[in-house]
């Protein structure tokens, strides 16, 4: 029964955007991608309530006062885009992010291979490469015998490249 009641409403909606032109052309009267955010106040989610009483004033998607239409938006992707640490956990050290920069600074021990670390960091975007490798933190291995670019994308598609320099320190301690 309700299943029918979803179709039966279904094929409302359609034909009340197909006769009033909801949501597509548009004119003042009738704005393109509109929301009915009344029929009897159920902010146009559920139309079992909603009533044509004439066919030249339906009840959603015009200029009147009592009525209001919202445009049809898509929520506002994330920018968001940066490392916000890293560090290698063999050996245990931790990078300096300088965010203006965009640049991170590692020292590592003496004598420590740097052909093959592996760097653990947190993002506060979607994905991070490497080129064109993906980098999974605290698995991913890379050289760093010479600076790496990683590169973070944010969820809008915006990417911000941060420099990853390791530098051995140049002697044992002590």
């Amino acid at each position: 029964m309700l299943l029918n009641k979803i179709k039966v409403l279904s094929i409302i909606l359609i034909l009340g955007i197909i006769v009033y032109g909801c949501g597509g052309g548009g004119s003042s009267d009738n704005p393109a991608n509109c929301i009915c955010t009344s029929c009897a106040g159920l902010g146009g989610t559920n139309l079992m309530d909603c009533k044509i009483e004439q066919a030249s004033d339906p009840p959603c998607c015009h200029s009147s006062s009592s009525l209001s239409q919202s445009p049809l938006t898509s929520p506002k992707l994330s920018d968001a885009k940066a490392l916000i640490s890293f560090k290698f956990i063999s050996p245990a050290v931790s990078g300096t992010i300088n965010e203006d920069s965009h640049t991170i600074s590692v020292a590592v021990p003496y004598e420590t291979n740097v052909t093959a670390l592996v760097g653990t960091f947190t993002t506060s975007g979607t994905s991070v490469y490497v080129g064109s490798t993906a980098q999974v933190s605290g698995e991913t291995a890379n050289n760093f015998t010479s600076p790496v670019v990683y590169t973070v994308t944010a969820e809008d598609g915006s990417t911000v490249a941060y420099t990853v320099t390791v530098t051995p320190q140049l002697s044992e301690p002590g």
